[in-house]
This record gives C-alpha cells, structure tokens and sequence, in this order.
C-alpha cells in the first residue's frame, strides 16, 4: 500500500562479510538460456546491508527512523587536536 511508504533508500548487500562469490552464470535471453556464460554474483544467505548516509538527498529521514547509534558520527581518531 503506497500510503504507508514514508521515504526511498537504497542499501548495498554486504558482500565480504556474507562470503558472496563470482560464479559463471548462464546467460537468458528473450527468457530462454543461451549457450554463453558471464561472470555474476552469488550472493550468501546472511542478509546485512549498507545505507550510505552521506551520499543521500534523505538522510535526514534515515536518521530519524534509525536507532541512533546507527547514525552517530565516529572519530577518525580519539584525539583530533592532538592528531593535527
């Protein structure tokens, strides 16, 4: 039901912690399999994602859904100034 749809994110399945590997795959054409192959992505069963907060027009609205210590800014390093 589209009222209950409060905003559009996208997420990145987590790859290397899920063990996700690259497989030849059999390509389909107009629906039916061809003799060729291409390289593709078997994902793992572990279902964890990414949500890049610095790269969306609606972070503001992610924040606001998100348990905070999912959206709290970390330090790059513990002493800032001393770094500097």
């Amino acid at each position: 039901i589209s009222q209950n749809v409060a905003f559009i994110f996208n997420a990145q399945h987590d790859c290397l912690t899920a063990e996700c590997a690259v497989e030849d795959q059999t390509v389909h054409q107009e629906r039916r399999l061809t003799g060729l192959t291409q390289k593709g992505i078997r994902h793992g069963a572990m279902q964890r994602y990414f949500i890049n907060m610095h790269a969306l027009h609606n972070a503001a609205l992610i924040r606001k859904f998100l348990p905070r210590h999912f959206s709290k800014p970390k330090p790059f390093y513990d002493d800032r100034v001393g770094k500097h």
